[in-house]
C-alpha cells in the first residue's frame, strides 16, 4: 500500500520467499546483494532495481522468467543506468570506468524546481570554512514554512556520486529542526556550488 512505512520490508519478505525455491538468498552481511549456492549468478537489489551479474546468459533468463511470473519487468541489457547513475562498461577488460558514473542533468532538474531562488553566481565551496565561520547564536528563527527540505533531494546524489556535497549537508541537517537566517545563507551558498559544478562524475 503506498505511504505504509512498512511495505518496503513487507515487499522484501514476499520476494525472499518467491525466489527462495529458486536457490536465490539475500546475503547475511551484505544488504541488497543476493547470490544463488550452485550457478554463478548474483543481483544487487536497491528498492525495485536489480542489477543483475552472471556469466551465462540463461541464468539471467530463468531469473527473469521468474520474476515475470509476479511482477511486470522491464530489462536494459546493456546495463546503462541503475538507480539513476549512468554506467559505462569496459568488458573485454572486465571493468566499469569510474570516471564515467554520473547523474548528468540531476542538478540542473533540481534547481529548475528552485526557480525563485536560483542562485546566480559561482561558488568553489559548498559551505564556509569551519575556523573562518563566526558564531550564529543571535540568528533570528526562519517560520516553520521555511524548513530545509531541499537537502532531501541533494542526499542521494550526494551519497551516489558527488560527496563533496556531504560535510555540508550533514551540517545543514542539524539545523532542519529550527534553521536560522544564518542557516538560510549557508544553503543559499550550497545551491550556488552545485549550479556552478551541476555534473559531477566519480573517478
Amino acid at each position: 500500500m503506498y505511504g505504509l512505512p512498512q511495505s518496503g520490508k513487507l515487499a522484501n519478505n514476499l520476494l525472499q520467499q518467491r525466489l527462495k525455491p529458486h536457490g536465490f538468498t539475500p546475503c547475511t552481511h551484505t544488504a541488497g546483494l543476493w547470490t544463488h549456492p550452485t550457478k554463478p549468478i548474483s543481483f544487487v537489489l536497491v528498492v525495485n532495481d536489480f542489477a543483475i551479474k552472471y556469466t551465462n546468459k540463461q541464468d539471467a533468463m530463468d531469473l527473469l522468467d521468474i520474476l515475470h511470473t509476479h511482477y511486470t519487468v522491464k530489462t536494459d541489457w546493456a546495463a546503462s543506468t541503475f538507480c539513476g547513475i549512468h554506467l559505462h562498461w569496459d568488458y573485454p577488460n572486465h571493468q566499469v570506468h569510474l570516471s564515467s558514473l554520473s547523474m548528468p542533468g540531476y542538478i540542473a532538474s533540481f534547481l529548475d524546481a528552485l526557480r525563485p531562488i536560483r542562485p546566480t553566481c559561482a561558488q568553489n565551496s559548498p559551505y564556509p570554512a569551519l575556523p573562518l565561520a563566526p558564531p550564529e547564536i543571535d540568528s533570528p528563527t526562519l517560520p516553520a514554512n521555511d524548513k530545509l527540505w531541499i537537502l532531501k533531494k541533494l542526499l542521494y546524489y550526494a551519497r551516489a556520486i558527488d560527496s563533496t556535497l556531504n560535510v555540508a549537508i550533514s551540517a545543514l541537517v542539524t539545523e532542519q529542526a529550527t534553521p536560522t537566517d544564518a542557516t538560510r545563507k549557508r544553503i543559499h551558498q550550497l545551491l550556488e556550488y552545485c549550479a556552478t559544478h551541476p555534473d559531477a562524475h566519480l573517478t
